[in-house]
């Protein structure tokens, strides 16, 4: 990527609704390259896709927490854990958030959002923990979100 690609990219994350005369104004590229460049990046899998940035708070979920889980090698079964299943299969609940394999003491860390503790440890206890494979959790509530916005420039 060059420096009218960063730029471009850039505004797209700020607003991605704006039109290209609006890009054209904002990165001084025109409208013709900002096109080119932009189905490039599509193209490419810079940009991945198009979506909205709700308020969690304004759609019942203000409450954001973190967990780590610790998973274990063996199965009840005695079968060896895939821990990228795991982690596939604790992505698709709608409490989830963010979901990452990490290193360290811990195995994978989970971001869930929720109208409140009480909702959340009940995700926690009532379907987590009964999860194949999961040993532990440890979770975070955050007191206050400081940056949260998904733009990676």
């Amino acid at each position: 990527m060059n420096n009218e690609d960063y730029l471009i990219v850039f505004e797209l994350q700020r607003d991605s609704k704006q039109s290209l005369k609006e890009l054209s104004k904002r990165t001084g590229i025109s409208t013709s390259t900002i096109h080119s460049k932009i189905k490039k990046l599509e193209s490419s899998g810079v940009i991945k896709k198009y979506t909205v940035i709700l308020d969690s708070a304004l759609i019942g979920k203000p409450t954001t927490a973190f967990i780590l889980v610790t998973l274990r090698n063996t199965a009840s079964s005695g079968n060896k854990i895939d821990f990228r299943q795991i982690a596939k299969k604790i992505a698709e609940n709608p409490f989830v958030i963010e979901v990452f394999t990490i290193s360290g003491e811990f195995d994978v860390l989970i971001k869930v959002k929720g109208a409140d503790l009480k909702e959340i440890g009940n995700y926690i206890l009532d379907s987590l923990r009964k999860m194949e494979g999961v040993d532990k959790t440890i979770t975070f509530d955050a007191m206050e979100i400081v940056k949260e916005d998904g733009m990676l420039m």
